[in-house]
C-alpha cells in the first residue's frame, strides 16, 4: 500500500486535487504510518480493507466518483 500510495502521489503531483482528494491521500498516509509503527501486525481484514481503499482511491482520482466515495467510506471505517 505504501508503494502504491507513493505512485498515486507522484501521479497526482501534476494534477489539481480537490481538498477532499488531498484529505483522502493524507488519511491513507496516516493509515500506512500506523501500520508501519505496528510492524505490519494488523488484522488481515484491516489490511484487505486498506488495499481495497487504496485501489478505490486511485480509481477515484482518475474520475470514478463512486470509487472515490467508496474509498472515503473504507478509510473512515478503519479509524
Amino acid at each position: 500500500v505504501r508503494e502504491y500510495r507513493r505512485d498515486v502521489r507522484t501521479w497526482a503531483d501534476d494534477r489539481e486535487l480537490t481538498a477532499s482528494e488531498r484529505s483522502a491521500l493524507e488519511t491513507l498516509g496516516e493509515h500506512v504510518t500506523r501500520i508501519r509503527m505496528l510492524d505490519g501486525d494488523v488484522d488481515p481484514r484491516t489490511a484487505e480493507r486498506l488495499v481495497a481503499a487504496t485501489r478505490d482511491l486511485a480509481n477515484g482520482l482518475r474520475g470514478d466518483e463512486f470509487a472515490f466515495s467508496q474509498a472515503r467510506e473504507r478509510l473512515d471505517g478503519l479509524e
